[in-house]
């Protein structure tokens, strides 16, 4: 989350789209990933194809939207 707010704070990299992989499901951490600017929210376990899937459209969108997948 640090890492990703950092991120944001730059102007050169407010648009790079960028997905958290986690374990961690509950709400908290979910509000706090999209909060601090993540285009997806993925939590584990999630097959290859789908983290793929999900890469692949978060770059076809350029920045990506603010919600979350599991």
């Amino acid at each position: 989350i640090e890492l990703l707010k950092w991120v944001r704070s730059s102007t050169t990299f407010q648009a790079l789209p960028l997905a958290i992989l986690t374990t961690e499901q509950d709400d908290l951490s979910r509000n706090n990933g999209i909060d601090a600017g993540a285009s997806r929210f993925l939590t584990k376990p999630i097959t290859k194809e789908f983290l793929i899937k999900e890469v692949r459209e978060i770059a076809d969108a350029g920045k990506g939207g603010n919600y979350v997948r599991s």
